[in-house]
C-alpha cells in the first residue's frame, strides 16, 4: 500500500479526523473517531468528508448521512473518548484489518489525519488538508485503556491538534492493519516531546457490546460465512486452455457449498484454533485476512472429495489430528518459510499426517511436495532448537514425521498442468473419480 492508498481511509469528521473499518454486517460501513469530534461541535454532524483517487486526480466525497441519533447511527462510548457512526455500505475499502499486537513490531506506524493547521483558506482546497506522519512509535499504556505514541519531530499541541479520530496504521504491503485512534496530546506539562495518547482498536468492541443489536462486530463480512467467498474458491486459470477445465471448476465451486452448508464458518474456526491455523504464531493478525479462509474453503472441499463423505463442525478435531493447513501471508516463495514451518504447531497431528502450506504464491520452482533431503532442510535440521519444538512426545524433526505439500498441487500441479486429462469431462462422477484419483496421490490414511 502507499500513503495514498491509506488516505482513501481517512475521513473528516467536523474540526477532527475519522476511520473507515468495514465490519461484518455487508450493509454498513463503520467510522471510527474521537467522541470529542462530535461533543465539541454540539452533538451533530457538520463535516463529514472522504477522498477517493479517481481518473488520476483525487476527488472528494461528502458522506450520506442523516440526523445524528444516538443509539441509531451514533454510537459514543459512555465512559471514552471514542464512538462508532454508522454509514450505508462503502465499497472498495477491503485491505484495513485489526492490529491487536501492538508490542512485538511498535516502530513504523503511520499518523494520518486532517490537522488544524492544514484547514486554512477556501473549503475547495479540503484536499490539502491531510497530512501523513511516518515513523510513529508505539510506547506504553496510560489510562483509561489509552496506549501512548510518539511522533517524529516532536511537534506540538498545535501541529496535532484536528488529528483526534485519525488513523494509526501499519503498512503491511498490499494490506493495512489499524492499531488505534487518536484522541489527544499526552497529558504532561509543559511536555513538548510529540507524544499523543490513542485508543486501541479492540476498545471499540465495548461499543459494540453495548448495542449488540445494532452493531455488528469488527471483521470482515467473510469471517462470518464462506459463503462470501465461493466464488474466489479454486480460481483456476489456464490461459488458452481454459476450456478445458472449465466444467471442473464449476463443479469444484459448487462443491463448497457442502461446507456452506454443514455451518462450517471461518469465526468458528478461528475461534477454535486460533494462532496454530498459522506458520509465524506471531502474526495472529493473519487470521482476519480473505486469503486463509479462501485456502480453508478450497481444503475442506478437497477433502470431503478424497474422503468420500461430507465432514462437519462435529468432526474439525479429528480433521486437524489428520491434517494441517498451515497458512502465511508472505508474498514469496513457501521455501523461505521452511525455517519458520519447523516451529509450526504440529501438536495432537499424527506420525506421517498430512500438512498443506497455505501461501498464495505458487512454488517459483514449481516443486509442490517437499523432500526432506533438500540442502535448505538438512541445514534447518542441524540448526534447529528441539526445546521450541511443537510436536508430541516420542516425535522428532516434523519434516521426518509428516508430509509438506503445497496447497497449489491441489490447483495448478492436479489440475492446470494437467488440462488435457480434464478435457472430454462432461460428467459429474466421471470427474468426482478422476479428481480422487489425482488428489489420492498425496492422501494417505
Amino acid at each position: 500500500m502507499t500513503i495514498d492508498q491509506a488516505r482513501e481511509y481517512t475521513v473528516i469528521v467536523n474540526g477532527g479526523s475519522g476511520c473507515f473499518f468495514q465490519p461484518a454486517d455487508p450493509k454498513a460501513t463503520y467510522i471510527l473517531t474521537a467522541k470529542h469530534n462530535i461533543v465539541n461541535a454540539g452533538d451533530r454532524i457538520t463535516d463529514l468528508t472522504h477522498f477517493q483517487y479517481q481518473n488520476d486526480h483525487w476527488e472528494i466525497f461528502t458522506i450520506p448521512f442523516d440526523n445524528l441519533e444516538t443509539g441509531v447511527n451514533y454510537f459514543p462510548h459512555p465512559d471514552k473518548d471514542i464512538a462508532i457512526i454508522t454509514v450505508p455500505r462503502i465499497e472498495g475499502l477491503n485491505a484495513l484489518y485489526k492490529l491487536i499486537d501492538l508490542d512485538t513490531n511498535p516502530e513504523e506506524f503511520w499518523l494520518l489525519g486532517y490537522p488544524e493547521t492544514r484547514r486554512n483558506g477556501s473549503p475547495d482546497y479540503k484536499i490539502q488538508w491531510f497530512r501523513s506522519d511516518k515513523g510513529i512509535g508505539i510506547l506504553g499504556t496510560t489510562e483509561n485503556a489509552r496506549r501512548e505514541a510518539h511522533i517524529p519531530g516532536n511537534p506540538d499541541l498545535g501541529e496535532v491538534r484536528g488529528h483526534s479520530g485519525g488513523c494509526i496504521l501499519k503498512d503491511a504491503g498490499n494490506k493495512l492493519y489499524l492499531a488505534g485512534i487518536q484522541n489527544s496530546m499526552a497529558q504532561a506539562v509543559d511536555e513538548q516531546l510529540g507524544r499523543i495518547e490513542f485508543t486501541p482498536v479492540e476498545i471499540f468492541n465495548e461499543i459494540i457490546e453495548e448495542h449488540p443489536d445494532k452493531l455488528s462486530l469488527l471483521f470482515p463480512s467473510y469471517l462470518s460465512s464462506f459463503d462470501f467467498l465461493r466464488g474466489e474458491a479454486f480460481d483456476l486459470k489456464a490461459g488458452l486452455s481454459q476450456d478445458n477445465i472449465s466444467y471442473t471448476k464449476g463443479y469444484l465451486q459448487h462443491k463448497c457449498k457442502e461446507v456452506i452448508d454443514n455451518e462450517f464458518t471461518p469465526i468458528g474456526i478461528k475461534n477454535f484454533f486460533q494462532t496454530r491455523l498459522l506458520i509465524d504464531q506471531n502474526k495472529g493478525e493473519e487470521l482476519e485476512t480473505k486469503n486463509i479462509w479462501i485456502l480453508w474453503l478450497e481444503f475442506l472441499t478437497i477433502l470431503n472429495i478424497v474422503k468420500k463423505q461430507v465432514h462437519t463442525v462435529d468432526n474439525l478435531s479429528d480433521i486437524f489430528d489428520q491434517y494441517r493447513l498451515l497458512f502465511s501471508d508472505t508474498n514469496g516463495d513457501w521455501c523461505h518459510e521452511i525455517p519458520k514451518l519447523v516451529y509450526s504447531d504440529y501438536k495432537g497431528l499424527k506420525k506421517g499426517g498430512l500438512v498443506i502450506v497455505g501461501v498464495e504464491k505458487p512454488p517459483e520452482d514449481e516443486t509442490y511436495i517437499i523432500d526432506g533431503s533438500i540442502p535448505l532442510i538438512a541445514q534447518v535440521r542441524s540448526t534447529q532448537d528441539r526445546d521450541q519444538l511443537k510436536i508430541d512426545d516420542g516425535f522428532g524433526f516434523p519434516f521426518d514425521e509428516f508430509k509438506f505439500i503445497h496447497i497449489d498441487f491441489f490447483k495448478k500441479e492436479s489440475i492446470i498442468k494437467r488440462h488435457q486429462e480434464y478435457a472430454a469431462i462432461n460428467k459429474d462422477q466421471d470427474l468426482l473419480d478422476k479428481l480422487r484419483v489425482v488428489y489420492g496421490e498425496v492422501f494417505t490414511d
